[in-house]
C-alpha cells in the first residue's frame, strides 16, 4: 500500500448508475470515485505494468465505487475487466499465485476421500496437494500458462467455460470451489449460479474472497483491489445474503487471521480511517497521488506505534481472505 498520490473525490457517475450485480437492485447515484489515468499510474509505478502495453486500454476517464442498499455488495462502475494478458504478466509475482493459503486448508477440511471436485479459477492447481485420496478432480483456468503448469503435473485442467459445463454436465460433482475468483468476475450471480448448478444435491459449494471488512476495504492505494482486477467487493453482510440469493443453505464462514506480513498495512489502514474521520469523511479515499515523502514518512510512522499496540489486544484481527461454504438441499451430505 502507498500513500504518495492526489485525493480522490465523491462525484456522481455521467450515466445512470447500472443495477446491483448480485440482488438487482438500483444503486446510488455516488460513491466514491477513481481515475482511470490513477489507476495506470499506480500500475506502472508499483507492479512495473503498462496496462495499454498489455491491452487492457481503460473505456472510461473514471470509475466509481457504489453499495449495493439491499444486498451492500460494493461494484465498480462502469465495467473495466482485466483480459488473460495482465494475468499473465501479474503472474511473475510469486506472492500472486501463492501455494499455502488458509482458504485451501479450511476447504479441504470440508472434502471426504472418493469425492468429486470442482475447482473454478485453479491456477496452476496448487490447492490439488491438500485434497484427500483418490479425489476426482477437474480444474478449470484461462490463464494459458497456469494451464501448462497445471497440466504438466498430471492435472486434470482445462480451459472450459463454466457455463458450458453447468449446462452439459449438471449436479456432477459434490464440491464445487472459486479461491479468489468472484471479485473478478463481471456477473457474479450468474457465475454463482453456475457454480451451484454443478454441485449434486447435499453437495457443497465454497468460495473465497478479499475480506471488505478486513484492513482491505481501508486500504489506500491498492490497485489490485480496484478495476481492472476487481470489479466488485464483498463485505460480510453481503456474503451473509449468497445462500438465501441462491437457493443454498449456510453451512459456514470462515474469516483468515490477520497474516503478520499484513500487520503494517492493517495499522495504516486504521490511521488513515482516523485521518479520514477528523476531516469529515466516513472513509479514506481510494488513492492518494500526492509524492509528498514527508506525508509518507509521517502516516508510516504514525502506523508503528498503533501496530505495536494491536499485537497486544487479544481479539484476533481480521485477515486477507474470508471463505463461506454453502450446501445444496438435498439428501446426499451429513
Amino acid at each position: 500500500m502507498r500513500s504518495d498520490l492526489p485525493t480522490a473525490r465523491l462525484d456522481p457517475p455521467r450515466e445512470a448508475a447500472p443495477p446491483c450485480r448480485l440482488c438487482g437492485q438500483a444503486l446510488p447515484a455516488e460513491g466514491e470515485t477513481v481515475t482511470a489515468a490513477d489507476i495506470e499510474a499506480l500500475y506502472r509505478q508499483d507492479l512495473g505494468m503498462d496496462l495499454a502495453a498489455l491491452g487492457c486500454a481503460p473505456p472510461a476517464a473514471r470509475y466509481h465505487l457504489l453499495q449495493c442498499p439491499g444486498c451492500r455488495l460494493r461494484q465498480f462502475s462502469p465495467d473495466w475487466v482485466a483480459p488473460p494478458a495482465v494475468y499473465r504478466a501479474l503472474q511473475v509475482h510469486p506472492w500472486y499465485y501463492q501455494a499455502d493459503k488458509s482458504e485451501f486448508r479450511a476447504a479441504a477440511a470440508q472434502i471426504r476421500p472418493g469425492q468429486a471436485v470442482l475447482e473454478v479459477g485453479c491456477g496452476s492447481g496448487k490447492f490439488h496437494r491438500f485434497l484427500p485420496p483418490r479425489v476426482a478432480y477437474l480444474g478449470l483456468e484461462s490463464n494459458t500458462e497456469a494451464l501448462a503448469q497445471a497440466r504438466a503435473q498430471g492435472l486434470d485442467v482445462r480451459s472450459l467455460d463454466l457455463q458450458r459445463l453447468a449446462e452439459r454436465d449438471p449436479e456432477r460433482f459434490d464440491v464445487a470451489l472459486a479461491f479468489q475468483v468472484l471479485e473478478h468476475v463481471p456477473q457474479p450471480l450468474a457465475f454463482l449460479q453456475d457454480l451451484a448448478r454443478c454441485v449434486r444435491p447435499g453437495g457443497l459449494v465454497i468460495v473465497s474472497v478479499p475480506a471488505d471488512d478486513s484492513f482491505l476495504g481501508r486500504e489506500v492505494n491498492n490497485v489490485l483491489n480496484m478495476p481492472p482486477h476487481h470489479c466488485t467487493r464483498w463485505p460480510d453482510a453481503t456474503l451473509a445474503r449468497l445462500p438465501a440469493l441462491l437457493g443454498l443453505q449456510a453451512v459456514q464462514a470462515l474469516n483468515e487471521a490477520l497474516a503478520p506480513g499484513h500487520g503494517r498495512a492493517d495499522a495504516l489502514a486504521r490511521v488513515l480511517r482516523g485521518v479520514a474521520r477528523l476531516v469529515g469523511r466516513r472513509t479514506p479515499p481510494l488513492v492518494m497521488l500526492s509524492r509528498q515523502r514527508l506525508l509518507r514518512r509521517a502516516l508510516g510512522a504514525a502506523a508503528l506505534p498503533l501496530r505495536a499496540a494491536l499485537r497486544l489486544r487479544s481479539a484476533p484481527r481480521r485477515g486477507h481472505t474470508v471463505t463461506v461454504v454453502m450446501r445444496k438441499p438435498g439428501s446426499f451430505g451429513p
